[in-house]
């Protein structure tokens, strides 16, 4: 007789995680290198308690049928919640576990008092388990094979410039408010920042609206100087894979062409998939981050309750740290020798809410998600009064330490800078991700836009410009380029229908000639 071995509990280990890899794939790009840490940590959490449970029990067969029921309901856990959240107290959570506890020990009891030996179930379950885990590399492969390249850039002519060449700082402060809208909508007057920033040198846009709704949207069109028709036509209304605009954001053609003229480039980590570059000259992150995919893969499990039970670091925690952390470290930032380029994603004042006014720290009590609107209500059950008390709390907080980091550049002596600072989009507690017609479409398209040019001379900008004519100004002005600027143009589109944009009509707060959603 052939001997047996049991496979199963390290591919059911691996299973979840391969699964949510490659489901993902499919909307964005992730890098392999974040599913290795998992699998490591799974496969060796499975190897060693079917070793103990198979010398205790002195029936491997039994061990590993155990350890695969253990990973099924651990992996099943933020599923199930995730389910039956808009039906569910906050207790649920607890009593999810209480149940997978009371499953897990009823299962095994029987298992252990079993007379069966469990071989022939294990050979099934092998092969169950091996065809789930090829099945989903599949797609893996089918999508390294088919992965669109990004769109080539438009042609600029390489133009002389200053013999000595101001550093770049392009700050993103994700999802912050214009001040009519914060009046408006948010009952918050944030005139006395604009005011402050008017004080120190900057030009500020009052009438600035983004170009698209979504960052990764907004930022391949901003940092690549176009609007994204061209790509919206390669990629088909029909497509969620946000792929190509991940690859425009991380090799921006404005990145390429200041490298031409000498520039470094440097990054901090988002926590975001669309804005981590982590092929940047200088990349910084903090010390026990997770990538936005762990945290996924981690809110599957039941480990972030067990974290907050314990009044141990959570997952809104990780967070926080991710955001102090750049905006500590934006101003202080070391200048190597030679002109840089700086991209700072700033995951805030957007969702989820973890500082309070002064750097308190704020727990969230609902499912962690980086999501906003409508995706941001399902899970954490809040009123858009709550959003709005939480946002305003957290922007609070945000503008007094960008306040600290600009005023920090501007007086390092040791070279001039222009600082760039936008929103990517607006706030989202009216955003229907799904319906333009139940947003308001002002809120999520207003937002804050001002720049710092060291000579002060403005003349080129003007109260309703777009990000996606900010470098194109900044090349004609600092690099002797002509360009010519794109038509300020701001759309909407769905979360699922990306590339079906909407043009919104700033005027008269209106879509223009919308087509239907859904279809192509």
């Amino acid at each position: 007789m052939k001997k047996t071995v049991v496979l199963h509990p390290f591919l059911l280990g691996v299973y979840p995680i391969v699964t949510l890899f490659s489901s993902n794939l499919k909307v964005f790009p992730l890098r392999f290198i974040e599913v290795v840490a998992p699998i490591i940590i799974i496969s060796a959490f499975s190897l060693i308690s079917y070793i103990l449970l198979s010398a205790a029990l002195k029936n491997k067969f039994k061990a590993g049928m155990i350890v695969s029921l253990f990973l099924i309901l651990f992996f099943s856990y933020g599923h199930i919640l995730r389910a039956i959240w808009q039906w569910s107290s906050d207790t649920i959570k607890v009593d999810l576990i209480i149940l997978g506890l009371l499953c897990l020990i009823l299962f095994s009891f029987f298992i252990v008092k079993s007379k069966r030996a469990f071989r022939d179930f294990t050979i099934v379950l092998n092969i169950f388990s091996a065809v789930a885990v090829c099945t989903n590399l599949f797609p893996v492969g089918r999508y390294l094979l088919s992965h669109k390249a990004p769109l080539k850039g438009i042609e600029i002519q390489k133009a002389g410039g200053a013999s000595v060449y101001p550093d770049i700082y392009y700050i993103v402060l994700d999802g912050y408010a214009r001040n009519d809208v914060l009046k408006s909508l948010y009952h918050y007057d944030n005139s006395g920042f604009v005011k402050r920033l008017k004080d120190q040198g900057f030009y500020v846009a009052s009438d600035s609206y983004a170009n698209y709704c979504q960052t990764t949207l907004s930022l391949a069109s901003s940092m690549n100087m176009r609007l994204l028709d061209p790509v919206a036509e390669v990629m088909g209304g029909d497509s969620i894979n946000r792929g190509p605009l991940v690859d425009m954001i991380t090799h921006s053609q404005i990145r390429s062409l200041l490298r031409e003229r000498g520039y470094g480039f440097a990054a901090f980590s988002s926590g975001y998939f669309g804005t981590e570059i982590q092929n940047a000259d200088i990349y910084m992150k903090p010390k026990g981050s997770l990538s936005e995919f762990q945290n996924i893969l981690l809110s599957t499990t039941p480990v972030p309750l067990v974290l907050g039970l314990k009044k141990m670091k959570s997952q809104f925690d990780v967070h926080r740290e991710r955001v102090l952390y750049i905006l500590d470290n934006l101003g202080t930032f070391k200048k190597p020798d030679g002109p840089i380029f700086l991209f700072a994603h700033i995951p805030a004042p957007h969702p989820p809410f973890v500082l309070g006014p002064n750097g308190e720290k704020e727990r969230p009590t609902g499912y962690y998600s980086v999501d906003d609107g409508s995706h941001y209500h399902r899970f954490q059950r809040e009123e858009v009064e709550r959003y709005i008390d939480s946002y305003n709390k957290q922007l609070v907080f945000i503008t007094k330490k960008i306040e600290i980091a600009i005023a920090a550049i501007i007086r390092n002596p040791k070279r001039a800078s222009i600082i760039i600072m936008q929103s990517d989009h607006g706030p989202g507690s009216a955003l229907d991700w799904e319906n333009p017609y139940r947003t308001n479409l002002k809120e999520r398209l207003a937002i804050l836009n001002t720049i710092y040019f060291p000579d002060g001379r403005y003349d080129s900008l003007y109260d309703g410009m777009t990000p996606v004519n900010t470098f194109r100004i900044i090349l004609n002005q600092y690099f002797n380029n002509s360009l010519e600027l794109e038509k300020d143009k701001s759309y909407f589109s769905t979360w699922s229908h990306p590339y079906k944009f909407i043009e919104y009509d700033v005027t008269h707060d209106s879509l223009v000639a919308p087509q239907p959603i859904g279809r192509k």
